[in-house]
């Protein structure tokens, strides 16, 4: 019944597509996106096309079919808790493999919404256990409204004293400058604040449970709900100039950034005390050790820091 929705695996954006001078200029990166829950071939379309505009980029398209409101939840929780992978799944990670192993491919930039959070979290798992770091240092990842309980991003080397300077009143301090790398170095989440995948996928699993470790940075939209990609989230965070009708859509780009520090404490001191008790079986350092940006973010923008936004009009961070 649901078949007339299917329509390729695979589908590439015709809308946006920028002057031949600009296509050579971004010739060596890949977009792909993978769709979220009930979403047929038309609104996968309008989705990418809509990307494409705003980014000034060809976008790739990886169809997460729908099996109908009930089919697509039960998928969703198969994956989400017991690793199951679906055909979306494996098509998924057939293709971004094959573009991460092309050698003339120099970043591959996996954008997922909803259901597509998790799909990108399963398929980046498979490729960490098949892929080496070279390959897996290409991909920078940007979710909207993921549903997705967890995304791995293991560091380059465990953090170690020497990472720790001295501040002038006597504590140690992680200085950005010393913190050790991950393999992926840019992970941003979207989501709306009551949006109900969120708050069972995104923000539950950052502020609820930080025994799945989270990878990235999360930029959340007080205040707002509201789950559908472009109408919810892409209009209101990253408007086009011209084709968003409402009169709000700047606010969240030039909103002040209000940092939970501590949260941002537990995340990463969590991932440390994991880290360094890999290495010699205690736990990690003191948790106020382990907090970097105190402060820095004060009076900055969303627009000021969303490396994603940089991308906007064909332009490069």
């Amino acid at each position: 019944m649901l078949s007339p929705l299917d329509g390729p695996r695979i589908v590439h954006s015709t809308a946006g597509c920028q002057p031949e001078k600009r296509a050579l200029q971004h010739h060596h990166e890949q977009w792909i996106f993978i769709n979220g829950c009930v979403v047929g071939h038309p609104i996968l379309r309008q989705n990418i096309d809509r990307l494409s505009r705003l980014f000034g980029r060809k976008v790739t398209g990886i169809h997460n079919r729908t099996y109908g409101t009930f089919g697509d939840l039960l998928d969703c929780l198969l994956q989400r808790c017991l690793d199951y992978k679906s055909a979306g799944v494996r098509a998924s990670y057939r293709h971004v493999k094959a573009v991460l192993l092309d050698s003339n491919v120099k970043k591959v930039v996996l954008i997922g919404h909803s259901q597509g959070g998790i799909i990108l979290s399963l398929v980046i798992d498979q490729l960490f256990a098949e892929l080496p770091v070279d390959c897996m240092s290409k991909i920078e990842i940007y979710t909207f409204g993921s549903a997705a309980s967890h995304f791995s991003n293991p560091l380059l080397s465990a953090p170690t004293k020497s990472n720790y300077a001295k501040e002038s009143d006597g504590n140690p301090n992680l200085r950005e400058e010393q913190l050790p790398s991950h393999v992926i170095s840019h992970i941003e989440h979207y989501a709306n604040e009551y949006d109900l995948v969120c708050r069972w996928g995104t923000l539950h699993s950052t502020e609820g449970d930080l025994t799945n470790r989270y990878a990235g940075s999360v930029f959340v939209r007080m205040g707002a709900t509201g789950h559908m990609l472009n109408q919810h989230y892409l209009d209101f965070m990253f408007p086009i100039p011209g084709e968003t009708a409402s009169a709000d859509t700047e606010g969240f780009l030039e909103s002040v950034l209000i940092t939970d520090e501590a949260l941002a404490m537990k995340r990463v001191d969590a991932a440390a005390t994991a880290a360094r008790g890999l290495q010699d079986g205690k736990s990690g350092l003191e948790t106020s050790t382990f907090w970097v940006g105190q402060g820095t973010l004060n009076g900055q923008t969303v627009k000021d820091v969303s490396r994603l936004w940089r991308y906007q009009k064909g332009q490069s961070p």
